[in-house]
């Protein structure tokens, strides 16, 4: 790729916008991890004196200790229980807010609401709810005839309950960017997979997840989105022209849709 003068002027611009928060990024987090990993490899004093090399012996009593490995596997577990979860909720209720509906940004605002809630204040909220003895939860579920456990005590029921924390805490975000992904998909697309014979959950599955990926990058990074987009709409006339043929009572076969924009 050959650099032209006007990619070196956005470059800067670039830099000179991102010049701050490298800063701020080079004093306060590379330089100390850089001294950290340096640290790692000699014994120090309390206070903080480096007396001897030690070479990788650390690593290898990190690497051997049971509490490291408890450790990953907890981490493992919440970001199994975190990540997937979170996106599909996310994606479901963006789907219902993306309906045209009177009143609907009342019920996206409410939605998307826990964005604007810290993390301090919800972790008091839910601290509060899983109360074992005064928490709503098992309260909840003792009208049920069901014995709440103690939900931040026992290990195995406290990952779980942390994991529900972050997936409420979280849902704000994955709401808006999903939905914005949403947005961006034209509903061209749409009325072409409906000729093509799409319903349903055949039609959201060939749609709608690689789209709304892909426009929520674009909302990121939108230098990229042009040629796609001039792609997508040539399709779609291409779409629409075969469609009005048809129409006329001239031969023509149907629109290959989900082939046609899979391809671009």
């Amino acid at each position: 790729m050959r650099w032209t003068a006007r990619d070196l002027r956005s470059l800067a611009v670039g830099l000179a916008y991102l010049a701050p928060a490298l800063f701020i990024f080079v004093v306060f987090v590379f330089i100390p991890l850089g001294r950290t990993f340096y640290l790692s490899f000699y014994n120090t004093r309390s206070t903080g004196l480096v007396t001897t090399f030690n070479g990788i012996d650390h690593y290898i009593d990190l690497i051997t200790s049971q509490t490291f490995r408890s450790g990953l596997v907890a981490t493992g577990l919440f970001a199994l229980y975190t990540v997937p979860l979170g996106i599909a909720l996310g994606l479901i209720l963006a789907v219902l807010l993306n309906q045209r509906l009177r009143g609907i940004s009342v019920f996206r605002t409410m939605m998307a609401s826990t964005i604007a809630i810290s993390a301090a204040v919800g972790s008091l909220i839910w601290l509060l709810l899983f109360n074992p003895s005064l928490g709503l939860l098992n309260y909840v579920l003792s009208l049920a005839g069901i014995r709440g456990p103690e939900w931040l005590i026992q290990p195995t029921i406290a990952i779980i309950a942390v994991s529900i924390t972050t997936i409420w805490l979280t849902m704000g975000t994955n709401i808006i960017v999903l939905l914005s992904g949403l947005q961006g998909i034209p509903e061209e697309i749409y009325e072409a997979a409906r000729l093509d014979g799409a319903r349903g959950v055949r039609m959201f599955s060939s749609s709608t997840p690689s789209r709304c990926c892909r426009h929520s990058l674009r909302s990121t990074c939108s230098r990229g989105a042009a040629p796609s987009m001039r792609r997508e709409r040539s399709c779609t006339a291409s779409i629409s022209t075969r469609s009005r043929t048809s129409n006329s009572g001239s031969p023509a076969r149907s629109p290959s849709c989900c082939l046609c924009l899979s391809s671009s």
